[in-house]
């Protein structure tokens, strides 16, 4: 699998024999908040971003103060699909096994197993047959 890894590369952890990266852009893993595991044959299309935390914004000091969410990893279900420029934002930690993320959805929660999730923000839209 290729990607861009921001954090360190202890904190990507691929279980299984393969897991699939589209063409370039590669996806984007920033796993400066908190450990992203990607389960056996999960799909990340072209362009994926998965965000580990975000930034507190303190008006008074006009500053950008990491909020760092370390307690919990964001897991990649097996047989998963994330497509083209999807985006997995911090507050989403599991995607589930068998999932579909439509392209340029943006996903701010978790996913249960077996469920196509599309929009901004992304929901449910439909149900895979596993």
């Amino acid at each position: 699998m290729r990607a861009n890894i921001m954090g360190k590369m202890k904190d990507v952890i691929f279980n299984g024999d393969s897991s699939h990266t589209g063409h370039p852009p590669w996806p984007f893993l920033d796993a400066t908040g908190s450990q992203i595991i990607i389960n056996h044959e999960a799909v990340i299309a072209s362009g994926v971003y998965i965000h580990t935390h975000t930034h507190q914004f303190k008006k008074k000091e006009w500053i950008f103060k990491p909020k760092l969410n370390s307690h919990h990893p964001t897991v990649i279900g097996t047989y998963s699909f994330i497509g083209t420029y999807a985006q997995i934002m911090h507050t989403c930690k599991r995607i589930g096994d068998y999932a579909v993320i439509a392209a340029g959805a943006i996903v701010t929660k978790n996913v249960p197993d077996c469920e196509i999730w599309a929009g901004n923000p992304a929901k449910k839209i439909g149900e895979v047959d596993a």
